[in-house]
């Protein structure tokens, strides 16, 4: 067992220390939990024939949104406990890519901060494609304006520390830009890389939301260059239409080129159940996917 596992038993003792200095709230609430899930089943023709997948699609070329079940606790000092945990083959089938838990952190308000211990999504882009979980501490806050988010982690392929951190700027209603950092052997999916830049932005145009983000990853070996686009039009109805260009060239050749365009629809056909067709062309190849997910 890493080190860094035992983070979120520790952060009980060092938070309540470091919070003892008045943050507390005046009033208390009542603690709660809550038992939720994010779930994915369809089927596709992007791996070749078409086949079943049980975790999200991404970027019309494979898997990247793991299904999970969680279970949530809420303190009486608006701290939070989370685990959750891979029910798809990301985490469970025979070619599994990914550790259990997806998540295990400990979170606490101290201050006009919050420190997150354990097992934490690692702040960088809008993580299009750095979607990865580890070991470690995080820290968010706003700083004149500013949100910051600043992660030290522990590696799982390089068992090497990692660093990563993103601000933000909210430029205007509905639209930011973020810039992000991050350092360390691997902090990339365990590559070569080690060290890496990114800018993000949102932006909305009255009904339509636009999400995009260019990265570059540095080592030894080579660069890998990430970029995506994706517009969404948001309506009064429960269809919600959206198009999408991914980008990725990688000189080290440890990260395989992409090159894809993705058109689909979101249809909420239930409160809780969301069906997801698409069609586009990815390496080469007329894709198409039929997804259904179940969030609660």
């Amino acid at each position: 067992m890493r080190r860094w596992r035992c983070l979120p038993a520790i952060a009980l003792g060092l938070s309540a220390f470091l919070s003892a200095d008045g943050a507390r709230s005046d009033v208390a609430t009542p603690t709660s939990v809550r038992v939720g899930g994010n779930l994915y089943y369809g089927l596709s023709n992007i791996n070749g024939s078409v086949r079943r997948h049980t975790d999200g699609q991404w970027a019309g070329v494979g898997t990247a949104y793991p299904s999970v079940l969680s279970l949530t606790w809420m303190g009486a000092d608006l701290d939070t406990a989370v685990g959750s945990f891979g029910v798809g083959d990301l985490n469970t089938g025979s070619g599994r890519t990914a550790q259990q838990p997806v998540e295990c952190y400990y979170r606490r308000p101290i201050g006009s901060a919050t420190v997150t211990f354990g097992k934490h999504y690692v702040p960088f882009a809008l993580q299009e494609w750095e979607y990865e979980t580890r070991w470690g501490m995080m820290a968010e806050t706003i700083v004149l304006g500013t949100s910051m988010e600043v992660s030290i982690t522990s590696n799982p392929h390089t068992d090497a520390l990692n660093t990563s951190i993103r601000a933000a700027w909210h430029v205007a209603a509905g639209s930011e830009v973020g810039i992000s950092a991050a350092a360390g052997r691997g902090w990339s999916y365990g590559t070569s890389h080690n060290w890496g830049y990114g800018i993000d932005a949102t932006v909305d145009v009255g009904p339509v939301s636009v999400t995009t983000e260019a990265l570059e990853a540095r080592g030894a070996h080579g660069t890998y260059q990430f970029g995506f686009i994706k517009a969404v039009l948001h309506s009064h109805h429960r269809a919600t239409p959206y198009v999408a260009l991914f980008y990725g060239h990688d000189s080290a050749d440890e990260i395989a080129e992409l090159r894809s365009g993705i058109v689909g629809v979101d249809i909420e056909a239930l409160p809780h159940l969301t069906v997801s067709p698409c069609i586009g062309r990815a390496g080469g190849r007329n894709i198409w996917s039929l997804q259904t997910r179940v969030a609660f």
